[in-house]
């Protein structure tokens, strides 16, 4: 049988090029869409290899910072620890993950660490809550904590990391510090009540109405005691200054030896009453420097006093002298001398030494502070049974520097 051949008409034709049309449509569009696939996937690498970047770096960040670092779960047990973490809890990180962070809290602390926690978890952040941390390698160590919650993506916090920062050598010195202030209260109450008392015992006499004689004895009994009041106060104001640096230098040229001179006359009637002499010396200067006189005067002062309590009668020495573009004031005595273990602190307040002859100990503070204020420097040699000699150093001023005008300078 002879086969009929099959004709194909324009509708057919035309059917078959539209779907050819269709078919290449969807392959362009399939090939901008693997396109886009193949950008996405490239962003996506790229992302996840900045996240895994940003994951070490911020784990390196984690382990070698110098605070220690410990994260929780909200049953304070821990999770991680980095090493400054370690060192402060006295194991390696082994033993620590999965123990309670309570346990290494001494005992009138967990109420507190827990509340803290418990807070962290509600709040997100705490802040500035002071712990005793009871390390297995050491004493017990004082800790500021600081806390921030750890939340899953749109979930509620699951881990707390905690910053444990030691204070330990703040507590000690803030212990120190309280300590040092109640000494310096009982001194001065001390040193006030013996004045105070001479103004009431002169005040009650001369209400009783005794002899002229016995009234200007009385006043200048209460002129005595006053003065010591005021010396005491002024001497607490201006420790409290130099502390704060609150000091102003109203700066001018002084000659020291002029200076020298003007204090040991000032102190002409002290040092007579004491039974003692000074004995005046300089290397021909001028010997120039730059300050406040008013303050170098108190400086000066305070050594010839600290002298005339030591020294019990002896001769005091005062020189001026220069030494490597310093002016060089010396105030030497014979006197005991002092104990080679006061000597490191001769020049801190509150401190009278192994020989306290009364004093709230503010003098020889106040002189050095002042000596620095003016870029000097304050020194001390003594040896037990051969007096003291104090050295001020303060730099010399040119030639150029005229006796004019001062000028003002905080220090």
């Amino acid at each position: 049988m002879m086969a009929v051949p099959t004709r194909r008409g324009p509708g057919t034709e035309r059917d078959a090029e539209a779907l050819l049309h269709l078919l290449e449509v969807h392959q362009a569009e399939l090939e901008v869409q693997n396109a886009e696939l193949r950008a996405a996937n490239d962003d996506l690498r790229r992302s996840n290899d900045a996240l895994v970047v940003a994951r070490d770096r911020f784990r390196s960040l984690y382990e070698h910072a110098p605070v220690p670092y410990v994260t929780v779960d909200a049953t304070g047990t821990i999770v991680d620890v980095n090493r400054a973490g370690e060192a402060i809890l006295g194991l390696p990180r082994g033993p620590l993950l999965g123990s309670g962070l309570q346990l290494f809290v001494n005992d009138a602390g967990r109420a507190s660490f827990r509340q803290f926690l418990d807070e962290v978890f509600a709040r997100g952040h705490e802040r500035s809550r002071d712990l005793q941390i009871v390390s297995a390698a050491a004493a017990p160590i004082d800790v500021l904590i600081d806390g921030v919650a750890l939340r899953e993506e749109a979930g509620s916090p699951v881990r707390c990391a905690l910053a444990l920062v030691d204070i330990t050598a703040r507590k000690v010195a803030e212990h120190a510090r309280r300590q040092a202030q109640e000494e310096m209260l009982a001194i001065v109450s001390h040193d006030l009540r013996g004045p105070l008392n001479a103004i009431g015992l002169a005040a009650e006499a001369l209400a009783s109405g005794v002899e002229p004689d016995s009234q200007r004895r009385c006043i200048a009994t209460i002129q005595r005691a006053t003065g010591r009041c005021e010396r005491l106060i002024r001497d607490l104001l201006g420790v409290a200054q130099l502390e704060s640096g609150r000091v102003t230098l109203q700066l001018a040229p002084v000659e020291l030896g002029d200076l020298v001179e003007q204090v040991c006359l000032d102190h002409e009637a002290a040092v007579a009453a004491a039974g003692s002499t000074l004995r005046v010396s300089s290397v021909a200067g001028p010997h120039v420097i730059l300050g406040d006189r008013d303050r170098l005067h108190q400086v000066l002062s305070n050594l010839i006093l600290n002298a005339l309590v030591h020294a019990r009668g002896a001769a005091i020495d005062v020189s001026v002298a220069a030494r490597d573009a310093h002016g060089v004031i010396a105030v030497a005595d014979d006197g005991p001398g002092i104990a080679a273990d006061d000597l490191p602190f001769v020049f801190e307040r509150y401190r009278q030494g192994t020989n306290h002859h009364g004093g709230a100990g503010l003098g020889l503070a106040i002189v050095r502070g002042l000596v620095l204020a003016h870029n000097g420097t304050a020194s001390v040699t003594s040896r037990r049974g051969h007096g003291a000699r104090f050295e001020l150093a303060l730099p010399l001023h040119g030639p150029e520097c005229a006796p004019a005008a001062g000028r003002g300078r905080s220090g």
